[in-house]
């Protein structure tokens, strides 16, 4: 099972925020040696916009102690 860990942003910088945020995601996946997560950011609604990084289950629980997400939710794998 693949879990996408998000932050989430709000407010008129919310879009810039959450895109400065993915630099981070960027560099510590490159640190920790993970093979190419996929990341970025998106648009929940106008104001409201969230960085992610999609990870297996098994990766979760050191991923949530390091990165602290706001919410996490499931991915369907294809």
């Amino acid at each position: 099972m693949t879990l996408r860990l998000l932050w989430d942003f709000r407010g008129p910088n919310a879009q810039g925020i959450a895109e400065h945020f993915v630099n981070h995601l960027r560099t510590y996946a490159q640190r920790h040696e993970l093979e190419d997560p996929p990341m970025g950011a998106l648009e929940n609604r106008p104001g409201w916009w969230s960085a992610y990084l999609e990870a297996p289950e098994a990766d979760f629980p050191e991923l949530k102690k390091h990165l602290k997400p706001h919410r996490v939710i499931q991915v369907t794998d294809e």
